[in-house]
């Protein structure tokens, strides 16, 4: 008898468990670009996305501080959190190789309402990267210490 209850129990387990769809890390609409500035005008209710990250070249020093580059958003002075990061593997140019590349995706799969809005991206990173990447004139009191900056783009939205 407690054969059979569990083997019931474990059929039931199986008929009903439903295999669960894998998230899609899909990016909506146009891209809005805070550090190209563009654009500075998009259409109300249109979907966008917004994505900034990094680009690492395999076996420099700076790779070290990976886990220490990041980047936030602000709309309208409010932070907001991403969908998703990206990694992937960009191929380079021969003489300088293969980068490594991370990048925080925020979706507005329903855009934004008419008016004025201001985007603020965050950037930080190690003291000595932002200084290689020209950032930052330097010199770095402490190399590892997180630098950050920040640029914003107000976008207009038309009705």
């Amino acid at each position: 008898m407690k054969k059979t209850v569990v083997i019931l129990l474990v059929l039931i387990l199986f008929v009903g468990v439903t295999p669960v769809a894998a998230a899609q890390n899909v990016r909506v609409g146009d891209e809005i670009n805070i550090f190209y500035q563009t654009p500075t005008i998009f259409q109300e209710g249109e979907p966008f996305h917004i994505e900034h990250g990094w680009l690492w070249r395999f076996g420099f020093d700076y790779m070290l501080g990976i886990g220490l580059h990041n980047f936030e958003l602000d709309v309208d002075g409010n932070p907001i959190d991403n969908d998703f990061v990206e990694h992937a593997v960009v191929k380079g140019d021969p003489n300088f190789g293969d980068y490594l590349g991370f990048s925080w995706v925020y979706n507005f799969p329903d855009g934004m309402a008419a008016g004025i809005h201001t985007f603020t991206g965050h950037w930080s990173c190690p003291c000595k990267a932002a200084v290689e990447y020209g950032y930052f004139k330097g010199p770095c009191a402490k190399p590892d210490e997180i630098f950050e900056f920040t640029k914003s783009l107000t976008v207009t939205f038309m009705p």
